[in-house]
């Protein structure tokens, strides 16, 4: 596995590897603005938007990501969010200043159901999906929820009442609806139930992340790539 990654899964190789970054001004002011519209758009709260403004200062990014789904999707989708906040805690103890990322991949195509298992009811797993529509060729994160959101996340909701969980409940229902797609609903979702670690969100289906990106990945330099 060496010849793959330049870097050992350990906090001290992390640690080592972010002391060494060197992310141009141009491109990090730009990305910030970028994300600052984005999480505003998703209902992001204090801690968030302080969090942009450390990276806007050249705070150390910890990513990861997850394709969106109904209702965060699987389980791993939080534990992953939960794992970029821990290690970016482990790096703001290694005097670091402090900053959280989590952001969802792109997907072109779409040819099945979206669904979730979500819970036990009386002892019986209830899984809950969308029909699939006949958008094919659009980004999953693109498409709306529709009318048929409404139901199942009032069943959702009430399973979690029932569970106890009568916030994680407000939250699903406050971002799952009509007008929604599967990534703004998404990103609303992780937005509440994160809103406190202020973990920023990030939708790279935006037309300016991908021109970022392309400069990033030639060799012509970031002032030039940007014009």
């Amino acid at each position: 596995m060496k010849s793959f990654y330049a870097h050992p899964p350990a906090m001290g190789a992390v640690t080592r590897a972010a002391r060494k970054l060197d992310y141009p001004e141009e491109g990090r002011a730009e990305v910030s603005s970028i994300l600052r519209e984005q999480n505003v758009a998703l209902g992001a709260g204090e801690e968030t938007l302080s969090n942009l403004e450390r990276l806007e200062k050249g705070a150390v990014a910890v990513v990861s990501g997850q394709q969106v789904g109904l209702f965060t999707g699987p389980a791993y989708s939080v534990y992953k969010a939960l794992t970029a906040i821990q290690i970016a805690e482990e790096l703001t103890r290694a005097e670091f200043r402090r900053y959280r990322f989590f952001g969802w991949p792109r997907r072109t195509t779409i040819s099945m159901k979206f669904g979730i298992p979500l819970g036990f009811d009386r002892g019986k797993l209830v899984r809950f999906e969308l029909p699939a529509t006949a958008e094919t060729g659009r980004p999953v994160g693109r498409i709306p929820l529709g009318e048929q959101i409404e139901p199942l996340a009032q069943e959702a909701a009430e399973l979690l009442v029932n569970q106890g969980s009568d916030l994680l409940a407000q939250y699903l229902v406050e971002s799952y609806r009509p007008e929604e797609t599967y990534g703004s609903a998404f990103g609303k979702l992780f937005a509440r139930l994160f809103a406190q670690h202020g973990l920023i969100l990030m939708d790279p289906l935006d037309a300016g992340l991908h021109k970022i990106a392309a400069a990033a990945l030639t060799s012509t330099g970031w002032r030039t790539a940007m014009r």
